[in-house]
């Protein structure tokens, strides 16, 4: 599995239009098939296909990773406002809900430990994988549960 558990997202119904075919998880990072029907999977996913695993169209080699796009425009906005709890650690230990869009920034800044372990591994595991036992910073200020302002602002300027 490369993406995200759809169980740490608080809307299921929206996280599942981005689930990817191939570990089921929500795609992330979430890229475009260099197929006709320009189907969404997982980076980690779609870098180990030859063959689109829903309309079977043949995926060059070479295009593997020039060809994969990222995701744009209103796909984009609804992707990065995907609301989320943290999922780099349990969630009893870090309180953080924010959007998808500001996951990476809530790791980088709260989870600094998970993230060095992260660059050490493989990059076959998944998002799941990354659970570290690590001190989680995000208990108070930006990004944190008693703060709605800053949730609001990431939603908003998605």
């Amino acid at each position: 599995m490369s993406g995200l558990d759809p169980g740490f997202f608080l809307d299921q119904a929206s996280s599942s239009s981005f689930e990817c075919c191939i570990c089921l998880d929500v795609s992330y990072p979430a890229v475009i098939l260099p197929c006709p029907g320009e189907h969404c999977l997982c980076r980690p996913c779609a870098l180990q296909l030859s063959i689109c695993p829903i309309d079977r169209a043949v995926i060059d080699p070479s295009s593997k990773t020039s060809g994969c796009k990222d995701l744009s425009g209103m796909i984009l906005r609804v992707y990065n406002a995907l609301r989320l709890k943290c999922p780099y650690q349990s969630p009893m230990s870090c309180p953080w809900q924010g959007v998808l869009g500001d996951l990476a920034s809530h790791r980088s800044s709260s989870h600094r430990q998970a993230a060095a372990a992260k660059q050490g591994e493989t990059s076959s595991s998944s998002a799941r994988d990354e659970v570290v036992a690590t001190t989680c910073t995000c208990m108070t200020g930006p990004g944190s549960e008693t703060d709605t302002t800053n949730q609001e602002e990431g939603a908003s300027s998605s």
